[in-house]
């Protein structure tokens, strides 16, 4: 519940327990997200800073030679700025998070596919792939549920860094939009 995924495999089935769900997902989600935050900052930012200084060696990521009386386009300056996060975050980690949940799911059981040869129990690349994306982006479809506690707690992982990438994002684009409108003073 606190990671907002759901799945849809495990659901409240009396009235008094979705009272309570109710009640504990609108109090535990924001203080589960912000204290996250804290938690997964050295898993989300200092690979987005790797991540950020290394593209600045590309030149349309690069603002060295910006002229600061004509600025770049918002695109441009959105980009620059969020791409770090799109790559490290969801490129990177969701391919390697996917080479997990691959490895994992070649155990018979462990993942429910509801799409998935009946015969097949086991979890093909593409699933896992496909699993990681929509877990760690906190959407969660449930037509691919963990079937064991250990992969429900893979999969709390994948949540949870999913918040936290989420939650970068939002900071850096706060920051962006403050520093566009700065930008944008400074040249008129």
């Amino acid at each position: 519940i606190i990671s907002t995924v759901g799945y849809g495999c495990m659901s409240p089935t009396t009235y008094p327990s979705r009272v309570f769900t109710m009640l504990y997902t609108v109090v535990s989600v924001p203080i589960f997200a912000a204290a996250l935050s804290n938690v997964t900052s050295p898993i989300t930012d200092v690979p987005f800073v790797h991540v950020r200084k290394w593209l600045q060696k590309i030149p349309f990521f690069n603002a060295e030679n910006d002229d600061p009386l004509n600025p770049v386009s918002a695109t441009r300056f959105y980009v620059r700025g969020l791409a770090p996060i799109f790559i490290y975050g969801h490129l990177f980690a969701c391919f390697m998070t996917s080479l997990v949940a691959f490895a994992v799911g070649q155990v018979d059981d462990v993942f429910a596919n509801t799409i998935a040869d009946p015969t097949e129990r086991k979890l093909s690349y593409f699933d896992a792939l496909y699993f990681t994306v929509i877990t760690s982006s906190t959407v969660g479809f449930g037509d691919i549920c963990p079937a064991t506690d250990g992969a429900r707690v893979f999969t709390a992982y994948m949540a949870s860094y999913g918040i936290g990438i989420i939650n970068l994002f939002v900071i850096v684009y706060a920051q962006l939009s403050r520093e566009r409108e700065r930008i944008l003073e400074y040249a008129q």
